[in-house]
C-alpha cells in the first residue's frame, strides 16, 4: 500500500464454492469484531470492495503501480457506518432512535453502537439513543441480535423493515388486522403470556437411569425458547459427560457439538400448534428426544441423502443468528458425524407424527451419574471450563473470559475489571437463590455502572442467567456450572 502497487489474490469467498485469483489495489485495513479487512479498489469492478484477511489464501505483489484518488480519506470512508458495509446510495446516512431496556442501555454506553451515539432519555426502565448511521445489513443484524431489549423508534420505515424482517410482526389481508406472530412470543414472550397464548407448551427433560419408571432428576420448562435452549444444554452438561476431543488443532466438546443441535431441533422444528408434549430424556445408554412434528415422510432419515425442510423460518432464522443452530441440514450431518466420536454408536432422526432423535452414549451407572453430577466440566458454555481440577470460581472467570477474548465475544479486560468480574461471580454463587444487582453493589462496593459491566460480561461467557421482571429479578448460576472443587479434591 506504501508503495501503491496493486496485489494478486487468491480469495475464498463465503458465496462461492471455490476460491478464485484476481487483481485488486489495496487502500487501506480495518478491524471490526475482532476480524481484519483489507478495503481495496477492484479494476475488474471498478468500485471499492472489502477483503477478509483469513479468506484470503495466498497474495503477492504485481508490477502494476495504481494511484489513490486525491478525494478519497480513509477516515471518512466509514464514518456513518455501523461495520465494514459502506451502502451509502441504497442506505443514505439517517438519524436512528433505539429503545433500549434498561439493563441492555448499560451495554449501550460502554460500547457505543456508533460514534455519533448519544442518550436523549434515561429512566429505571429503558433508555433512548440516537445516532446517525447508514442502516445498512450489518447493522440491522446486530439490532435482530439483541432481541426484545431493543425496539427502533425512529425512522418509521425503519420500525417496519425490522418487524418483517424479524417475521415477528405480520398484517392481516383479509381483515387488514396487523399482530405479533406466535413466533414472537414463543421467542420473547414472558412466561404468563406463552401459557395464555399456548396453555400446552411444555418441555419435560428427565434422566432415567436408575428409576426407569419415574425419573431421577427432572426439569420442567415453560418460558420463552431462548432460555429454554440454556436451561436444556446446562441439564445436559449436569448429567452427561465430556471427552477430550482434537479437531485439527482445536480442542472442541463433542457434547456441546452433538447435543446443541439436538436441543435447538428440539425447540426450532416443533409444531408448536400441536399439544403433544416436547421430550428429553437421558437414559442409561441413550438420550431420546421427541416433539410433535408436521412430517414430509415417514420413517428413518438418511443422514447422507435427505431434504431439509424448515418447520418454523422465523424462529430458526433468530437461532442461526444467535448462533444456537448451523445453517439448515447441517445438524444432523454434525450429530450423525461426531456420535460417532462421541460413543461409538449411530444417531437415528425417526420423521412421524412424532419426530424422534435417539442419541446412543456411554452407558452410565449409577456411580457415574453421581460422579458427573459432582465433577463434570461445563462445556456446554463454549468450552469455558477446560479441566475439572481447575473448577474454582477464578480458574472458570478466567477461563471463560480466555475463550471469550479468543472467539471476539468480548474485548480484553484490564485486570482491575477481570477482578471484579471474579468477585461478582463470587457473590452470585455465595448467595442462595439469587442476588439482586443492588445487593451486589452494597457488598462488591463498586458502581452500579461497574456491576453492570460486570454482570453483562458474566452473561456474555454464559456463566449466569436473569429470571423475574427488569425490576425483581435476580442473577444466577446458570444450571451446569461447577465452581467449586469437591472436599476430598
Amino acid at each position: 500500500m506504501h508503495d501503491n502497487v496493486s496485489l494478486e489474490i487468491t480469495y475464498q469467498s463465503y458465496w462461492r464454492e471455490s476460491p478464485h485469483t484476481f487483481e485488486i489495489e489495496p487502500y487501506f485495513v480495518k478491524i471490526f469484531k475482532q476480524r481484519w479487512y483489507l478495503i481495496a479498489r477492484s479494476p475488474y469492478y471498478d468500485n471499492i470492495r472489502i477483503y477478509a484477511l483469513d479468506r484470503i489464501q495466498n497474495i503477492s505483489v504485481t508490477e502494476n503501480k495504481f494511484k489513490i484518488p486525491d478525494n478519497f480519506i480513509p477516515e471518512e470512508y466509514f464514518v456513518h457506518c455501523f461495520g465494514i458495509i459502506n451502502e451509502a446510495e441504497n442506505y443514505p446516512p439517517c438519524i436512528v432512535q433505539l429503545k433500549v431496556s434498561g439493563w441492555q442501555a448499560q451495554y449501550f454506553r460502554s460500547l457505543p453502537l456508533h460514534h455519533s451515539q448519544k442518550e436523549l432519555e434515561r429512566t429505571e426502565e429503558f433508555s433512548t439513543f440516537e445516532c446517525f448511521i447508514q442502516p445498512t445489513f450489518d447493522f440491522r443484524q446486530e439490532l435482530l441480535s439483541q432481541g426484545e431489549d431493543v425496539e427502533v423508534l425512529k425512522p418509521e420505515k425503519l420500525r417496519e423493515e425490522m418487524r418483517e424482517i424479524a417475521g415477528l410482526w405480520k398484517r392481516d389481508f383479509q381483515t387488514g388486522q396487523e399482530g405479533y406472530t406466535l413466533a414472537a412470543a414463543l421467542l420473547f414472550g414472558k412466561d404468563d403470556v406463552i401459557q395464555q397464548i399456548i396453555p400446552h407448551y411444555k418441555i419435560d427433560a428427565m434422566v432415567r437411569v436408575e428409576n426407569v419408571e419415574r425419573y431421577d432428576d427432572r426439569e420442567y420448562i415453560q418460558t420463552n425458547l431462548i432460555e429454554a435452549y440454556d436451561i436444556l444444554m446446562g441439564f445436559v452438561a449436569k448429567h452427561l459427560s465430556d471427552q477430550f476431543y482434537m479437531e485439527g488443532d482445536q480442542r472442541m466438546s463433542l457434547r456441546t457439538k452433538i447435543f446443541r443441535e439436538v436441543v435447538a431441533n428440539l425447540i426450532v422444528h416443533r409444531e408448536y400448534t400441536n399439544a403433544y408434549p416436547c421430550k428429553f430424556t437421558i437414559f442409561s445408554d441413550r438420550v431420546e428426544t421427541e416433539n410433535a412434528n408436521n412430517p414430509r415422510g415417514q420413517g428413518k432419515i438418511d443422514p447422507t441423502n435427505f431434504s431439509p425442510f424448515p418447520k418454523n423460518p422465523t424462529i430458526a432464522k433468530f437461532f442461526l443468528q444467535l448462533g444456537r443452530v448451523e445453517e439448515l441440514g447441517s445438524g444432523v450431518l454434525n450429530v450423525s458425524h461426531y456420535v460417532k466420536e462421541y460413543s461409538g454408536g449411530e444417531a437415528s432422526f425417526i420423521e412421524g407424527d412424532i419426530f424422534r432423535t435417539i442419541i446412543p452414549i456411554t452407558k452410565i451407572s449409577a456411580a457415574d451419574k453421581t460422579e458427573n453430577t459432582d465433577d463434570v466440566t461445563n462445556d456446554a458454555i463454549n468450552g469455558a471450563i477446560n479441566k475439572a481440577t481447575s473448577s474454582t470460581i477464578n480458574d472458570v472467570v478466567n477461563n471463560a473470559i480466555n475463550d471469550a477474548v479468543e472467539k471476539g465475544v468480548i474485548d480484553n479486560l484490564s485486570d482491575a475489571v477481570i477482578d471484579g468480574v471474579v468477585e461478582t461471580m463470587r457473590i452470585i454463587h455465595t448467595t442462595k437463590g439469587g442476588v439482586r444487582s443492588k445487593d451486589i453493589i452494597s457488598q462488591i462496593k463498586k458502581s452500579s455502572s461497574s456491576v453492570d459491566r460486570y454482570l453483562d460480561i458474566l452473561r456474555k461467557i454464559n456463566l449466569i442467567i436473569f429470571q423475574g421482571s427488569n425490576k425483581s429479578g435476580k442473577y444466577l448460576v446458570k444450571p451446569g456450572t461447577v465452581l467449586s472443587k469437591k472436599p476430598e479434591d
